[in-house]
């Protein structure tokens, strides 16, 4: 009994929480949201569902309303009617039933004329930039080779030195042509003169001894004779610088200039100027490296 009189009053307490959650929810929802009076002639917004009938369609702007086309089929035939024999006679053919009402319309093509003069603006513009990008891959010029550089180098003593040279030089691009000259080569002789006799010749020899020189010979053939040869030189520095020892040392030497013929080897070469540095490096202290035009050398074509 005692948990009945428990149970009762825990329900009538949830009954009581219950009811005083609803009214207070409708208290609130009446304060948030009160009437508001709108003006005499106001029409009022009603949803579709709400309409006792479906309101008419609307057209799309350029497009036309046509009833809905009537399917194209025709009507069932009659099943075939028995005859009193037994037999079935054939149902009459049908005609198929003609659509009622007018042929559906076709909407006709919309022109887009305002957009035409912007559509040939653009074609007119993409033209331009065509010939514009045509006009400057004419006007690129591609890169020419560099114009070779002509060199004559010699003199070669034999060919085989100047076959020597040829080969460190050839390559890629390179055109030589080998060629000889009569060279005439003048030496400087350096000797006392006559000394008179050969008692006398012999005096000076022990006299140049004496004073530490070096490099002397008695002429006794030659012209002129009974004179004391000291040196033959190639170049007048070298004759020079012997010329001014021996003057230090209290002799008068003389000297004479001697000719010869001989045949010398030349190569003429186009090439990169490049090549034409490097051998002129290697070559440094031999044969020299002049530069000359290649309209003046010809070397069987035209340089590459």
């Amino acid at each position: 009994m005692k948990w009945w009189c428990v149970g009762l009053l825990v329900l009538n307490v949830v009954y009581f929480g219950f009811e005083y959650n609803h009214h207070l929810s409708e208290a609130v929802l009446a304060e948030r949201s009160p009437d508001v009076a709108f003006p005499a002639g106001t029409a009022t917004l009603t949803l579709v569902r709400e309409r006792p009938e479906p309101p008419p369609l609307r057209a799309a702007p350029g497009a036309s309303l046509s009833p809905p086309s009537q399917p194209d089929t025709a009507p069932a035939a009659p099943p075939p009617a028995a005859t009193g024999n037994g037999h079935t006679e054939p149902a009459p053919p049908t005609q198929a039933a003609e659509p009622k009402g007018p042929p559906p319309e076709t909407p006709a093509p919309q022109a887009h004329e305002p957009n035409a003069p912007e559509s040939n603006a653009q074609a007119s513009n993409a033209q331009a930039k065509a010939l514009e990008s045509n006009a400057q891959e004419s006007n690129v010029v591609s890169p020419e080779a560099p114009s070779p550089a002509c060199a004559s180098i010699g003199a070669f003593a034999s060919a085989e030195e100047a076959d020597k040279a040829r080969q460190r030089i050839e390559g890629p691009g390179t055109q030589i042509r080998q060629r000889t000259e009569q060279e005439v080569v003048t030496r400087y002789w350096v000797y006392l003169d006559n000394q008179g006799s050969a008692e006398l010749a012999k005096t000076r020899l022990a006299e140049l001894a004496a004073k530490g020189v070096e490099d002397f010979l008695l002429n006794r053939t030659e012209e002129p004779k009974n004179a004391i040869s000291l040196g033959l030189y190639n170049t007048p520095s070298s004759m020079e610088a012997r010329v001014s020892a021996l003057e230090r040392q209290g002799f008068r030497p003389a000297v004479q200039e001697r000719h010869r013929t001989r045949e010398v080897y030349w190569l003429d070469v186009a090439a990169r100027q490049e090549v034409l540095n490097r051998t002129k490096a290697a070559l440094s202290n031999g044969p020299k490296v002049v530069s000359v035009g290649c309209d003046t050398i010809a070397l069987g074509g035209t340089p590459p």
